[in-house]
């Protein structure tokens, strides 16, 4: 028998198996936008990573009458706050599926339109390209992702990749392209 990798006819290993299986090797898929990509799971220790990452406010607390003190979660600005956490918990999430279960097939385009109108966006002050750097080839991709090449509809292929249930995806993704 030789010892070429090659010339072994052994099985292979069943968790590469697994996960070629759940990849799809060969299977690309057309964007609502018009891209090309391969889905990737995302993991979910990361999706809980980073939902962690945003804290909730600290429940305020008042005194009663006979001088104890309670914590008041039905407080207005708590209440908003524990809203904003939710929203900015779901765009960060969506954000790391974006980036992390859709594999650009024919990577960037080369011509950087796109890159020039997203910039008039953010002068505009339609969109937040703040922490975002455009030289930067990572963040040029997760820009390009999160503003061209991902639509609203097509979280859903990705989300229940994460773990995600249905509809929990398309409540976040209402909220995807606003400020997070």
């Amino acid at each position: 028998m030789s010892d070429h990798p090659e010339d072994r006819h052994e099985e292979r290993h069943p968790v590469v198996e697994a996960a070629k299986e759940l990849r799809g090797e060969e299977d690309i898929r057309t964007l609502s936008t018009g891209v090309r990509v391969r889905l990737s799971p995302v993991s979910p220790s990361l999706i809980a990573e980073i939902s962690a990452s945003v804290k909730y406010p600290v429940v305020p607390r008042i005194i009663m009458e006979d001088g104890r003190e309670m914590e008041n979660p039905n407080h207005p600005d708590y209440i908003r706050g524990c809203e904003e956490t939710d929203s900015k918990r779901a765009a960060r999430v969506l954000e790391a599926i974006t980036m992390f279960a859709f594999e650009l097939v024919d990577g960037l385009p080369e011509d950087e339109g796109w890159m020039r109108r997203i910039q008039i966006l953010s002068k505009r002050g339609s969109v937040d390209l703040n922490g975002i750097d455009l030289k930067d080839p990572i963040d040029r991709e997760f820009a390009y992702k999160k503003y061209i090449a991902v639509g609203n509809e097509d979280i859903s292929l990705a989300g229940g990749m994460a773990g995600i249930k249905g509809e929990d995806v398309e409540a976040a993704s209402e909220s995807f392209r606003g400020k997070s």
